[in-house]
């Protein structure tokens, strides 16, 4: 049986959740149309052995591709050259779907016309330790086959990893290849893969369930400040190849950069406030977001748009570290006005 969709489930020292993910996915009535990839990426507790326990046990459903750690990126990159599936998405092994909101996905996406290149659906974020969950709805014309991208925002259209699922073949006759070894690549795929959707529809549809609240997760904000460099390199890979991952499209590209903006506002809030960087790295970090604005007048806007706050912040950064364009620096200080929503923007 042909199967309709790859769910990739890169893993990592995830014994103590992966059993949970796999149980959400491994839905008697879509399992024959669904083909769950558990890239073990190098784990060093039992992960592989979970992982290949239920390879056996669903040997027509379940792929395990073990290789030695490379990080997200390197799991999907693999992933997008493997998968059988007509769509592909990213299942976190420490997250879930909801196994009643998989079927109804499932259904829909076998009714879909050949040429739907971007899917995106509601998810539901459960915070760890409080028992409250927030429901992250879409807005917009649900089941309205879109023929071009439009303006995301505008239409109240929440795109991310969590999200998305995607033709695969957009992804792999495209050759989108993420940065390995790093974290928060999430965000290339997201940003890079948006030059090649041509059409999307949205499902009313609460597929993904999405838990936050753990320290040991990379959107902690001691994962941020100890991977900063991370964030470093994907914004050096953007502003080194600037023509080549943006699309032409003004829409479309708007809609990449709002994509990429909430990285960059935690890196901003990092080199601004966070006294444990080093200054000379600090200034080699404020001299990459300045070219980060000088590729990008949208972004630039976006950022002087931002109402005043925090100024005790600014002036504690400002002093430390002298730097010769101070427009820049008062741009890095709107940036900070920003930080109550940027929790917002990572639910979402």
């Amino acid at each position: 049986m042909d199967k309709i969709l790859t769910v990739v489930i890169p893993t990592y020292n995830m014994e103590s959740y992966l059993e949970k993910c796999l149980d959400s996915v491994l839905v008697e009535q879509v399992i024959g149309l669904i083909e769950v990839m558990i890239v073990n990426d190098g784990s060093k507790d039992s992960s592989l052995l979970i992982a290949k326990r239920y390879q056996n046990r669903y040997p027509g459903s379940i792929v395990v591709v073990d290789k030695k750690n490379g990080n997200y990126g390197s799991c999907l990159n693999l992933a997008f050259s493997l998968a059988k599936g007509k769509y592909i998405r990213t299942l976190d092994a420490d997250d879930c779907f909801d196994s009643i909101e998989l079927v109804k996905f499932i259904e829909k996406l076998c009714s879909l016309p050949e040429n739907i290149d971007l899917v995106l659906t509601n998810y539901v974020v459960n915070i760890v330790g409080t028992g409250k969950s927030r429901l992250i709805k879409q807005k917009g014309f649900f089941e309205k086959i879109y023929n071009h991208i439009i303006d995301f925002e505008k239409n109240g259209i929440i795109y991310n990893i969590h999200a998305a699922t995607y033709r695969t073949s957009v992804l792999r006759d495209n050759h989108i290849r993420l940065s390995e070894g790093i974290s928060y690549t999430d965000i290339e795929l997201l940003v890079y893969s948006l030059s090649y959707c041509k059409s999307l529809v949205l499902f009313d549809i609460s597929l993904y369930r999405y838990t936050i609240g753990r320290q040991e997760q990379s959107v902690s904000m001691s994962s941020y400040l100890k991977n900063i460099d991370h964030i470093s390199i994907i914004l050096h890979r953007i502003v080194d190849n600037y023509n080549i991952f943006f699309s032409e499209s003004k829409l479309v590209y708007k809609n990449q950069i709002d994509a990429l903006f909430p990285l960059i506002s935690i890196f901003s809030r990092l080199i601004i406030i966070e006294k444990r960087i080093k200054r000379s790295e600090n200034n080699s970090y404020v001299r990459l977001l300045e070219s980060v604005m000088e590729k990008d007048s949208y972004l630039s806007c976006k950022m002087l748009a931002l109402k005043m706050t925090c100024i005790f912040y600014f002036k504690l950064w400002y002093n430390g570290d002298r730097c010769k364009n101070k427009f820049a620096l008062n741009s890095l200080f709107l940036f900070i006005s920003y930080l109550k929503k940027i929790k917002t923007y990572i639910l979402q």
